[in-house]
Parts: structure tokens; sequence; C-alpha cells
């Protein structure tokens, strides 16, 4: 477990490889309990199996997940995985107002995540 407890997890389109060697050049592949890529996956964004295998790697339920995303792929990618939560991030190309049409809560960066003790 990573970050105060929680399981973090990447979901890219692009290759698993070359997605953890990013990660790894920007110091933070350590931060995350799983890396998914386009090619570990039979169906990519916008179809769950990328929220789901995350989920699998994790140990964690797909009602007990949370996605954060920039692009409406992203928000019907959780949906469709039936995740408790999707926060769409306006930083992406998608517009902001098709996101808060489609996320269940929309922000304007990473920065404003906050974990919610229930």
């Amino acid at each position: 477990m990573k970050s105060g407890g929680l399981k973090l997890a990447v979901a890219t389109t692009d290759a698993h490889k070359r997605a953890e060697e990013a990660l790894r050049f920007l110091g933070v592949a350590h931060l995350f309990d799983a890396i998914i890529g386009g090619d570990d996956v039979e169906n990519s964004k916008p179809a769950p199996d990328m929220v789901l295998e995350a989920c699998k790697q994790t140990a964690c339920a797909p009602n007990e997940a949370v996605v954060v995303g920039d692009s409406l792929n992203d928000i019907t990618m959780g949906t469709d995985a039936k995740v408790k939560k999707c926060i769409g991030v306006s930083t992406g190309f998608t517009f902001k107002e098709i996101l808060r049409q489609a996320a269940d809560v929309t922000i304007e960066s990473v920065t404003e995540l906050r974990v919610k003790k229930e």
C-alpha cells in the first residue's frame, strides 16, 4: 500500500513498458501498486478492462475504487467498471463541460484531491 494506505494504479493506453519507463524517469514509479498499459488487456479505454485489471492487481473491489481521469474515455471506463466514483480533471483535452456531465465530480487539478476518511 502506498500514499497513506491507498492503493494507486496507472491505467494508460500507452504500452506497459513505455509507461513504466516514463514513470521511472519521472521518479514516481515507486508510488504505484500497479501499472496497466493498453497492451495488458484485451480491450483498452473506454472499455472497463483496465480498471478491472488494476483492481485485480491491487486486490480492490471495483465498487471500492475511484477513477481519476482527464478524458471522457477515462470516465466511461470507470463508469462501465462500476467504480465508486469517477473524478474528472480538467487538465486534458476534454472540455470541462463534457467532464462535468459524465463524472461524479470535476476538479481543476489533481492537487485538489483529498482523502476523505469514512
